[in-house]
């Protein structure tokens, strides 16, 4: 497997990969933080209908990284709780 390093906070091992993988099945939500582009962040949560019980897609925001880290407690529960709401109308 090859990674191209974008950033210095690119994964540069497939252990790390990994890493960030089992962080995102734990916490459930994945961030992105200045992996691609220095200075830009994403994070991103997984909708889940309750008929399926399969991820079918995800919702997200990014931003720059002073704001959306400085917030990262609050956007997490607020796509949390909207991932929630699109889940059941589906």
């Amino acid at each position: 497997m090859l990674f191209e390093k974008k950033t210095e906070f690119s994964f540069s091992t497939k252990e790390q990969l990994l890493e960030d993988i089992a962080f995102v099945r734990e916490q459930g939500y994945a961030i992105n933080n200045q992996r691609y582009e220095k200075g830009m962040v994403s994070i991103s949560v997984p909708v889940i209908p309750k008929t399926t019980r399969l991820v079918e897609f995800a919702i997200s925001v990014s931003g720059p990284s002073t704001r959306l880290l400085e917030g990262q407690k609050a956007i997490v529960s607020e796509l949390l709780e909207t991932a929630g709401k699109i889940a059941g109308l589906i």
